[in-house]
């Protein structure tokens, strides 16, 4: 009995010895693993950290690229910005002056002729303000602002194109200075304020008037087109190859007067016409001439001017007057058409 306690004890320390072997021979193994593991673990936090510290430093770098970028596109935009709003600014202040018309700020300047600004009224119309400066045949300075309409200017183009249907010249006359007559008022009372200011007689008023038309510089009228009016005779044929200027395709190759004193463009006839209406309004016995002759039409004056070229009409002298250039005074017309048989008077008015 004591043998197999002793054998037991001895096998089983032995089996323990065994185990404890084995055990160091599995656990050693176990370690380095366990080591191995840690190690790979730890390398692979290293590279994250790696990684992620460089994303971060790319992300960062980015940023401030952006940054540094969005900064000098601010920096590069300000001077556009300040130009823009410089710009505006300017553009606002000629606006409002432009709205506020006055004689130093003209849209446009022809020598003695100024243009300014149309201005829109309440009603939707369209007001043009003219100012013309000229010297009278006393050599005094003159000078009136008026305005035109352009409502009332298509309203007198419309007439026109249908009234110069089946009648002859001397009645589109009429027809158009009795339809325009009382648009002329507002013209015709600043003429009649500086004859008032100057104390004129009728004689001077007359020359007023004639010479403020002469001011406006020459355009020819015609009723053809203008490869049409080239063709016609050779006054309009020259004046279409020297490249002049010209208004086509008005109906009787006249303008009426408020159509003149619209757009300051006319030739002979129409500034006759426009003469006639003005000094009739004021009681100035007046007459209208056309020569098929010459072409061409003046004004005559019914007053006593004394000397110069005229013909009599029911007993009074009208003296003729060249309206188309400056430097013809009442009773002067060129001498080469000073040939009273070639002239018609086609309209006349006496003294009431």
């Amino acid at each position: 009995m004591k043998l197999h306690i002793t054998t037991f004890f001895c096998v089983f320390k032995g089996t323990k010895q065994l185990n404890s072997q084995m055990r160091a021979m599995y656990t050693i193994p176990i370690f380095f693993d366990e080591l191995a593991s840690i190690m790979r673990a730890v390398a692979l936090h290293k590279i994250k950290l790696f990684l992620f510290r460089n994303l971060y430093l790319q992300k960062q770098n980015v940023v401030l690229d952006m940054l540094e970028k969005k900064q000098k596109f601010r920096i590069g935009c300000f001077p556009v910005l300040f130009l823009i709003v410089v710009c505006c600014i300017l553009a606002y202040s000629l606006y409002s002056k432009h709205n506020e018309v006055s004689e130093e700020d003209p849209i446009i300047e022809e020598q003695s002729i100024k243009y300014f600004p149309p201005k829109l009224t309440e009603n939707n119309d369209i007001i043009f303000e003219k100012s013309i400066r000229w010297k009278d045949f006393f050599n005094r300075e003159q000078k009136i602002q008026f305005s035109t309409s352009q409502s009332e200017y298509f309203k007198t183009v419309a007439f026109h194109r249908n009234v110069v249907r089946n009648i002859n010249i001397h009645q589109l006359y009429i027809e158009l200075l009795e339809f325009d007559n009382h648009k002329l008022n507002s013209v015709l009372d600043k003429l009649c304020n500086r004859a008032n200011n100057e104390n004129m007689n009728a004689i001077e008023f007359a020359g007023l008037i004639c010479s403020f038309i002469q001011e406006i510089p020459y355009v020819l009228v015609h009723e053809l087109s203008c490869k049409e009016a080239e063709a016609n005779d050779a006054f309009e044929s020259e004046w279409h190859r020297k490249n002049k200027p010209c208004i086509p395709n008005v109906p009787g190759g006249v303008q009426s007067p408020y159509e003149f004193m619209h757009n300051l463009k006319g030739d002979c006839d129409t500034r006759s016409l426009l003469a006639f209406t003005l000094l009739s309004k004021v009681d100035i016995p007046c007459s209208l001439w056309i020569s098929d002759k010459y072409g061409h039409s003046v004004l005559g004056v019914g007053l006593p001017i004394g000397q110069g070229f005229y013909k009599e009409i029911n007993g009074v002298k009208h003296y003729a007057i060249e309206l188309t250039s400056k430097g013809f005074g009442l009773g002067q017309i060129s001498p080469e058409q000073q040939v009273e048989s070639n002239w018609i008077v086609d309209w006349w008015t006496s003294k009431n």
